[in-house]
């Protein structure tokens, strides 16, 4: 009986001492960092000066665009005869917007500029 417990407790060391060797070479390889690197990436770009600027570029662009589909769409609804275009029109800015608030939600409602959050806000779908 007293073998037996010496031949249990050294395989339980073995273990202990591999589990701890794996975690070790693991860590030191970088290999359990990859595991989270995807959302550390997503975190820190979100944070970054550049990925702001360009979200904000992207959602002033977005609301130009959505403003020259309303003129075009306007432009169009003199006509009864281009009512499937007018449509077409005003179901691209819906997509715009749609696209606008998604890009808003991911940088945050609050650090978008002023003028865009007005617009969204005046836009509801």
């Amino acid at each position: 009986m007293e073998q037996e417990k010496k031949y249990v407790a050294g395989w339980f060391i073995w273990i202990v001492v591999l589990i701890a060797l794996a975690t070790v070479i693991f860590t030191v390889t970088g290999a359990g960092t990859a595991l989270f690197q995807k959302n550390v990436d997503t975190a820190v770009t979100r944070a970054s000066n550049q990925y702001k600027t360009s979200t904000e570029q992207n959602l002033l662009d977005g609301q130009n665009q959505w403003l020259a589909l309303d003129t075009k769409a306007a432009e169009y609804a003199r006509d009864p005869a281009n009512k499937e275009i007018v449509v077409g029109l005003r179901a691209q800015q819906k997509a715009l917007l749609v696209r606008m608030r998604s890009e808003a939600r991911r940088v945050g409602y609050k650090n978008i500029p002023e003028d865009v959050r007005n617009f969204l806000d005046a836009h509801p779908n």
